[in-house]
C-alpha cells in the first residue's frame, strides 16, 4: 500500500530530481504549503544580512518534503510534523545516521468557522464524531447537523456540517487524523482543499462549512472555535498566549530537519541560515506570519543542535 502511494505520487510528478548541489547552486528548501510564506520572509529578511545568499522555496505536501530530503534533493526540509518512523529509518539508511530536528517555532492546529456561525465552542469528543464514522472518543452519537454540535438556533440546528479537510499525504491531514479522531476512519464525503487557501475559500464560501488548519490560516470572513480538552468543562481558544502557555490542547511545532552527519559541522551557508532563523529577528518573521516564537530556553536548545559535531 506504502509503495502503491509513492508510486501514484511519483507518477503525478511531485518527485523533485534527485542531485548533489554545487558549492554556488542555490540552497533548496522544501516545505509544507502552510509553512512557504515563513520560509519566504526568513529569506528576504536574510538577504538582508548576506546578499548573495540563494534559496529556492518550494511548497509540497509533508509526504513529499520527507521524500525530497531523504533522496537528497533538499538540504532544508520544512515540516508542520515530526517525521514518522517509517521515514526516519528511510534516511538512517541511506544516509547511515538519524536526521537532525530543529524546533523553530511554535503553532497550533485549529479548526475554523464561517463568522456567521453561531457555535461557541466545541469538544474535542464532539469534533470526532463529526468527522469519523468510527467516534473513538465515545461521543454517544453521529455530529451530522450543527444542532449535534450544541447548536440551538432554529436555522442552524437542522443545518449539515460541511466538512472541508486537507489533501493525501498533508501534515496538518495526518495530524488531525492522528490527534483529533485517534487514528480512526474519516467520514468518506468529507472535502478536500488542495491547500490551507482553498480549504478557506471553501469555508468562506458556505456558512455551514467546518475546517482545519493552522494559526497563520486565519483569514477575514471566518473565526477559530475554541476548543474544550477531552473530559475538560472549558473552552480554550487558539491564540498567542494560549499556544505560549500549552493551554490550548493542539499546539504544535514547526521544524525544520537537516542532514547532519555526526562529527562533522553543516555546510556554513546552512549554519549561517538557521542561526538567524532561531535570532530575534527570525524569530520576529514567525511571528508576522500568525505563528508563535520560541521561548528563549528552546532557542538556546535548538542552537546547541545547530552547531554541534
Amino acid at each position: 500500500m506504502k509503495c502503491l502511494a509513492f508510486c501514484t505520487l511519483l507518477s503525478m510528478g511531485f518527485l523533485l530530481s534527485a542531485r548533489t548541489p554545487a558549492p554556488g547552486d542555490p540552497l533548496l528548501a522544501a516545505t509544507p504549503t502552510n509553512m512557504e510564506s515563513t520560509f519566504l520572509l526568513w529569506r528576504d529578511a536574510y538577504r538582508l544580512r548576506d546578499t548573495e545568499i540563494q534559496m529556492n522555496v518550494q511548497p509540497m505536501v509533508a509526504a513529499m518534503v520527507a521524500r525530497n530530503f531523504i533522496d537528497g534533493t533538499a538540504q532544508l526540509a520544512g515540516m508542520n510534523r515530526d517525521l514518522k518512523p517509517e521515514e526516519v529509518s528511510a534516511f538512517t539508511a541511506r544516509w547511515g545516521y538519524p536526521p537532525t530536528r530543529i524546533t523553530v517555532g511554535l503553532n497550533a492546529l485549529v479548526v475554523m468557522v464561517h463568522k456567521q456561525n453561531p457555535i461557541q465552542k466545541v469538544k474535542v469528543e464532539q469534533l470526532d464524531a463529526a468527522w469519523s464514522t468510527t467516534r473513538l472518543l465515545k461521543w454517544p452519537g453521529d455530529a451530522a447537523t450543527w444542532g449535534d454540535l450544541g447548536v440551538t438556533d432554529r436555522a442552524w440546528k437542522a443545518r449539515p456540517i460541511l466538512r472541508v479537510g486537507r489533501p493525501e499525504g498533508a501534515g496538518l491531514r495526518d495530524d488531525f487524523i492522528h490527534t483529533i479522531l485517534k487514528d480512526g476512519k474519516p467520514k468518506a464525503d468529507t472535502r478536500h482543499g488542495v491547500d490551507g487557501m482553498e480549504v478557506y475559500r471553501m469555508v468562506l464560501a458556505e456558512p455551514g462549512a467546518m475546517g482545519y488548519g493552522d494559526l497563520s490560516e486565519i483569514y477575514e470572513g471566518v473565526r477559530p472555535l475554541p476548543i474544550v480538552p477531552q473530559g475538560g468543562s472549558a473552552a480554550v481558544a487558539p491564540t498567542a498566549a494560549t499556544v505560549a502557555d500549552g493551554s490550548y490542547p493542539f499546539v504544535r511545532g514547526i521544524y525544520i530537519y537537516l542532514n547532519k552527519a555526526p562529527g562533522k559541522a553543516l555546510n556554513p551557508r546552512i549554519t549561517a541560515f538557521m542561526e538567524f532563523v532561531l535570532s530575534q529577528d527570525g524569530q520576529n518573521q514567525v511571528r508576522l506570519n500568525g505563528m508563535v516564537p520560541l521561548p528563549p530556553d528552546l532557542v538556546r536548545g535548538n542552537l546547541r543542535r545547530v552547531a554541534t559535531q
